[in-house]
């Protein structure tokens, strides 16, 4: 090739890259100009231009509209964010905007409310119409004030420690605050520099059919954030509307865990309270029965059955009345005031009561105020226990009219010098009822009263020495003078555990210092 061919080459090339810059030169300009004629009729108007996804201009009105959408990560996004609201499917619609040339869409809400999007040379230009006529002005301090509003209530749902978002009928999520996005990243393990995703991940089981929610109630979820072991728990609620619904999503992670706290305490007294014998009966404060265990059924006969049943206590007496496990009342009217008195008595922690039962029972029945205006009844078989004490007392009743019967005054002192036992015969002979106040009187306080009645003797204060002394004692006698000129013989001798038996009987010719064998034997309770 001869340089005058190279030349012309060169020359060609340099003339056709000329040409396609200038090409692409043209194209952007005719874009821009496109661009400009687009949104220079439509100034006063909330008018946005795209250029596939990206926002390339838009009216005043519509750039103040998204200036304040800060959860969404691109143009589009927080687009259909703000008008999905009012016009469903909006997204799938204006995806095919190059290929319609033209969409409008009404709201289904308001059909005053429309979108028109169009396609022009590559450009979406998408209007919103909201039925004003043109021309219109509000005053500027009425727009200042509902502005001010506006964004109040967008900086409380941003700031709200609760979940807050909103979700198309779709199941899609068009809107959340800071605290679901924030929870939404620490779900995905995400970093909090990373960007995140559009629409977020959906934490709930929110499901969805026909766009109306299943169940409007309030639910309880768990779910479980990266990193950490335990459960979060959330009690999820929600407001159905036509084209949307808004949930909200309070953390009880705490009320459930004290919850299951509880649960378990109430399961370790369960089990506790199995182990009893005495029967127990907890009514909660709408006086239904709460909680029971089996020795109540042992002891009452009423079956598992009606007592799971959850009966009221005015129910549960009616039963045990039927049953014979009460004291047959003598008519209905007085039952019904018993059950009011015990309900109130125990109230008051004062109900304990003794029940005779017709079968020969004996039931201790006790009645005690719980947490919450809750009533416990213990029910306590304590038939044994009413019989010995009956034997216990038929006995002593009997050692004591034996005692009674003899003429010899006797008395018996404790280890710590109380007096415990005595006849009628030292009663007469003292002229003093120790026992009148019930309580036993002390060796010191009966010896002034023997002092009194007696010439002076050294007797008594050996008596007193050798019941306070703690060495080994043996048994002695001496006779003392009474004030009447009587004599008589007062016999000492120890008795198993520290007691002491104090006797009193007419002088007999006895040696100084010896000990006759007593003709009576003293019985000791």
């Amino acid at each position: 090739m001869t340089i005058q061919g190279l030349v012309l080459t060169c020359l060609l090339g340099v003339g056709l890259s000329g040409t396609f810059i200038y090409a692409i030169m043209r194209h952007f300009d005719q874009k821009r100009q496109t661009a400009r004629a687009l949104l220079r009729e439509a100034e006063e108007k909330i008018v946005f231009l795209f250029d596939d996804h990206n926002l390339i201009d838009a009216t005043p009105a519509a750039r103040a509209l998204i200036k304040n959408r800060t959860t969404e990560t691109t143009d589009w996004d927080r687009f259909v964010a703000l008008f999905a609201p009012h016009f469903p499917h909006l997204r799938s619609h204006l995806e095919t905007l190059s290929q319609d040339g033209r969409r409008v869409l009404t709201s289904p809400d308001n059909p005053d409310l429309q979108v028109i999007a169009e396609y022009w040379n590559g450009l979406s230009r998408i209007s919103y119409d909201d039925g004003s006529h043109r021309g219109e002005t509000i005053d500027r301090a009425a727009a200042a004030s509902l502005n001010d509003e506006l964004q109040a209530l967008r900086n409380i749902a941003e700031d709200s420690p609760q979940l807050i978002w909103k979700q198309d009928i779709n199941g899609t999520i068009t809107w959340a605050n800071r605290a679901y996005l924030d929870l939404a990243s620490q779900h995905s393990g995400c970093a909090p520099t990373d960007i995140q995703t559009w629409p977020p991940l959906n934490l709930f089981n929110t499901p969805s059919e026909g766009g109306t929610l299943l169940d409007s109630a309030i639910s309880r979820q768990n779910i479980h954030i990266s990193g950490d072991p335990d459960e979060t728990w959330f009690d999820v609620s929600c407001v159905p509307r036509p084209t949307e619904t808004l949930f909200f999503a309070t953390n009880i992670t705490k009320v459930v865990q004290a919850e299951e706290t509880q649960r378990s305490y109430v399961q370790t007294l369960v089990k506790t309270f199995a182990q009893l014998s005495i029967g127990l009966a907890i009514f909660d404060r709408e006086r239904r029965l709460m909680i029971f265990n089996p020795a109540l059924m042992d002891l009452t006969g009423i079956r598992p059955e009606f007592l799971a049943s959850r009966p009221g206590i005015h129910t549960f007496l009616d039963r045990m009345r039927e049953a014979r496990m009460i004291p047959e009342p003598k008519n209905y009217t007085n039952w019904r005031e018993t059950i009011i008195d015990m309900e109130t008595r125990a109230k008051d922690g004062t109900y304990c009561e003794k029940w005779d039962l017709p079968n020969g029972q004996t039931f201790r029945v006790t009645g005690r105020p719980h947490p919450d205006g809750a009533l416990a009844f213990l029910f306590e078989d304590i038939s044994a226990e009413i019989s010995l004490t009956r034997r216990f007392r038929n006995q002593i009743d009997s050692s004591q009219a034996v005692l009674d019967n003899f003429d010899t005054a006797v008395a018996v002192f404790s280890s710590a010098g109380t007096l415990t036992i005595h006849n009628s015969a030292y009663e007469k002979l003292w002229h003093h009822q120790p026992m009148a106040q019930f309580v036993g009187t002390s060796l010191l306080e009966e010896s002034r009263i023997w002092q009194k009645s007696t010439v002076p003797t050294p007797v008594w204060s050996r008596l007193r020495e050798e019941l306070c002394s703690m060495s080994p004692r043996s048994a002695w006698n001496d006779s003392i003078r009474l004030n009447n000129g009587r004599e008589i013989v007062c016999c000492v001798k120890p008795l198993p555990n520290g007691d002491t038996l104090v006797e009193f009987r007419p002088d007999v010719p006895l040696s100084q210092g010896t000990y006759e064998q007593p003709t009576l034997w003293a019985a000791h309770g």
